[in-house]
C-alpha cells in the first residue's frame, strides 16, 4: 500500500461529562497517521445537549453520522483538526441513563461502513442513517433489510445488549447481507449497543472495516465481568476473561486471555474507575508493538462494565 497509514479513522475525540452533569468537555482529541499526535484544539467550549456532533449524539441518546456536503459543521471540525474529514461519527456511552462521554470519529478518503440501526413500528431494527464507502450494491440491499430481535448481527446486539465482532461477515452464520460486486473488502463486522432500554438496546451501531482501509491498525473486542457481591455503589471488581482480536495488517484471529496484558489491565483499572471512555498514549501506557495510541469505550449493563472496545493506532 502506497499510504502506510490507510485507516479510514483520521480524527478521535473524547467528550466526558462535567462534574455537575450539565455539559460535556473535550477530554482529549488525537490526529491519526503519521504524525499521530494530539490535536491542538485550544479553548473548545464544553457543549450541552443538541451542541455539535458530540452534543447532538448526547440528545438523541443514539450514534449520530454527519456526512452532508458541504458542511459547515464538517468543515468547520477539517479546518480544526488538520485533514480533510469526510464524515463523522459519533458514539454516546452510557451508564444506565447517565451519560458517561461521547467519542467522536472523523473519516477521511477510503471504504467502509457505518450504521444506525433503530426499533421500527413493527418492533424489528431497520438502517436510520448510514455511511457507505465503496459499498453501493450493500447500501441498496440495506435499506430494505429489517432484522427482528435475534436475527443478525444488529439483531443479537439488540437482544444481548453486548457488543458482536464477526471476522470475514460474508462468511459468518450471522450476516445475512451480500456484498455483491461492491469494491470495498469487509473484514469485519462489528456490532455495538447504544443506551439500554427496557431490556434491550435502544439502537445498535454497526460498523464494517475494509481490508485495505481498516478502521484501525487492530480492533479488540473485550469480555469483561464483575463481581456480582459487589455493592453497585463502590467500584466493581472488573476482570478481562476472553479477548477478540482483529489485526488490520495480520489477522490474527481469536485468542482466550487468561491474564490481561500490563496495559489491558492499566486501561481496564482506568475503565472501572471513570467509567468514561478514553485514549491512551504509548509514552503512558506499554501499548502493543508499533502502537502509538489505544481508544477505549466500555460497555455496560446495570451499573457493571460488561464489555470493552479497543481501537489501536
Amino acid at each position: 500500500m502506497s499510504d502506510p497509514f490507510p485507516w479510514l479513522i483520521r480524527y478521535v475525540e473524547v467528550w466526558v461529562p462535567t462534574e455537575d452533569g450539565s455539559h460535556l468537555t473535550l477530554q482529549s482529541s488525537r490526529l491519526v497517521g503519521e504524525e499521530a499526535a494530539d490535536a491542538d484544539a485550544p479553548g473548545v467550549p464544553d457543549v450541552r445537549p443538541g451542541e455539535g456532533v458530540a452534543g447532538r449524539a448526547w440528545q438523541q441518546k443514539s450514534a449520530t453520522i454527519l456526512q452532508e456536503d458541504p458542511s459547515r459543521v464538517l468543515d468547520g471540525l477539517s479546518d480544526a483538526c488538520g485533514t480533510t474529514l469526510k464524515a463523522v461519527l459519533a458514539i454516546p456511552v452510557f451508564r444506565r441513563h447517565e451519560i458517561r462521554g461521547v467519542v467522536v470519529l472523523g473519516c477521511g478518503d477510503g471504504l467502509g461502513a457505518a450504521e444506525v440501526w433503530s426499533r421500527d413500528d413493527r418492533d424489528e431494527l431497520a438502517v436510520s442513517v448510514g455511511l457507505y464507502a465503496g459499498l453501493p450494491s450493500f447500501e441498496f440491499i440495506s435499506r430494505y433489510t429489517k432484522f427482528p430481535k435475534g436475527a443478525g448481527i444488529p439483531g443479537k446486539v439488540w437482544t444481548m445488549e453486548q457488543p458482536q465482532l464477526a471476522r470475514d461477515p460474508e462468511q459468518s452464520g450471522t450476516f445475512i447481507r451480500s456484498f455483491g460486486n461492491d469494491p470495498a473488502q469487509i473484514s469485519a463486522a462489528i456490532g455495538l449497543p447504544v443506551n439500554h432500554a427496557h431490556g434491550f438496546a435502544g439502537s445498535v451501531l454497526l460498523l464494517l472495516s475494509d481490508a485495505q482501509t481498516p478502521l484501525a491498525r487492530d480492533i479488540e473486542l473485550w469480555e469483561c465481568r464483575s463481581d456480582p457481591a459487589t455493592d453497585e455503589h463502590h467500584l466493581p471488581v472488573t476482570e478481562l476473561v476472553s479477548t477478540t482480536s482483529l489485526n488490520a495488517e495480520h489477522n490474527t484471529g481469536t485468542a482466550d486471555a487468561a491474564a490481561p496484558e500490563a496495559w489491558q489491565q492499566q486501561i481496564l483499572k482506568q475503565l472501572t474507575a471513570t467509567n468514561s471512555p478514553a485514549m491512551f498514549k504509548a509514552e503512558n501506557l506499554a501499548l502493543p508493538d508499533r502502537a502509538a495510541f489505544s481508544l477505549a469505550i466500555p460497555f455496560f449493563r446495570g451499573e457493571s462494565l460488561t464489555a470493552v472496545l479497543t481501537l489501536l493506532y
